[in-house]
Order: structure tokens, then C-alpha cells, then sequence
């Protein structure tokens, strides 16, 4: 074969043997990353069935290229479904505490509401339901008084109270902070917090 020079910028090519009897013209590019870039071009309308030829080299890196990027965008595809599960997996009941009085939550119809209020049983006092403005909406399911782990006495605890919601619509609930043997005493703490259901 005879090294021909490069035209307008072209690498330079050789003479290729004949392909199917025909003479062609074979492109040899720089190697990229590995791949050393090699066409033969065969004029279209002497070729069989008018097709095009490439060597079986530079198919073989076409192939690996492709198969690169399909275990791509399989891999993205499998850990995006993995996240997603994940999330679903991990949804539980929502949380509020006395800091979030007068907060408006929005749950679904089934779903559960825990309410964690500091507490302290040794004084006398307890949390209780002051009110439930639509109760087709939210009831009270639970409530328990989980003391302290440090052991000491007189040591507060938290009063754990569980809602579920029942059906669309807004519930407001209202709890206060007192002793259940005073009557005409304003509570010394108290908790709202607004219940959306849609």
C-alpha cells in the first residue's frame, strides 16, 4: 500500500487491498483512548446491496462503546429504583412536639399523628384533650407516659398521644397542661396543632 498525503486537514490515508473486488480507501485516525480509529470507505453504488463498509475492528469498539453505555443507564436506572423504594420504605407516622404548636400538617386519610409533649407525672400534672374540633376527621387512638431513663426521682418524662386521620377535611386539636383536681385554673402549658387530611 502507498501512504497518500492528507486533503484539507485530513489524516492520511492509505490504498486499501480490494473489498469485495473493489478498490477502496482505508482512513487511519490517531488512536483515541485505545481505539485506533480505522474506516474503509467503499464507494456505496459499488458495494453489494449498496451497503457501506467498516472494518471489524472498528465495529468491535463501536460494540463495546454501546454496551458501555447501556450498563450505564441500566445502573442509573436500578439505583434510582433502589432510592425510590427506600423512600417509600422509610415514610412512618408524622411527629410534632410542643415547639410546633399552632403548626398545620398535611396527612392523607389512614395516616398517623404523634404527638410528644414533655411531662412530668410527679408534679400531678398530665396532658389531656381539650378538644377536637371535627373528630370525622381525627380521633385520638393512644396515649402512654414514657418516664426518664436517668433514674432520678422527680425526673419529667413525655406523654406520647397517637391520632390517625379518618377522612378528608381539617381537625384542629387542642391539648392543655394541668391537674386534673383544679378546676377554674388556667393550664400551664398548652398545644394546638391543625390537622389537613386530603
Amino acid at each position: 500500500m502507498s501512504l497518500l498525503p492528507g486533503v484539507w486537514g485530513c489524516p492520511p490515508f492509505y490504498k486499501s487491498p480490494n473489498v469485495w473486488g473493489i478498490q477502496g480507501v482505508r482512513l487511519l485516525f490517531p488512536p483515541f483512548k485505545g481505539d485506533s480509529r480505522e474506516i474503509i470507505l467503499i464507494p456505496a453504488n459499488k458495494t453489494p446491496a449498496g451497503t457501506s463498509y467498516i472494518s471489524n475492528r472498528r465495529r468491535k469498539n463501536m460494540k463495546k462503546y454501546w454496551i458501555t453505555i447501556m450498563m450505564t443507564v441500566l445502573a442509573i436506572a436500578a439505583i434510582s429504583g433502589i432510592a425510590c423504594t427506600a423512600s417509600a420504605d422509610t415514610s412512618g407516622p408524622s411527629t410534632v412536639n410542643v415547639s410546633e404548636s399552632g403548626k398545620q400538617i398535611t396527612l392523607s386519610p389512614g395516616d398517623s399523628l404523634i404527638v410528644t409533649l414533655d411531662s412530668n407525672a410527679t408534679t400531678g400534672f398530665s396532658w389531656s384533650v381539650a378538644g377536637i374540633s371535627d373528630e370525622d376527621v381525627v380521633d385520638e387512638v393512644s396515649n402512654e407516659y414514657q418516664g426518664s431513663d436517668s433514674g432520678m426521682i422527680g425526673a419529667g418524662g413525655q406523654e406520647v398521644w397517637t391520632f390517625e386521620t379518618l377522612d378528608e377535611g381539617t381537625s384542629t386539636i387542642e391539648m392543655q397542661y394541668s391537674r386534673s383536681w383544679e378546676t377554674g385554673v388556667e393550664p400551664a402549658a398548652t398545644f394546638n396543632v391543625t390537622v389537613i387530611v386530603k
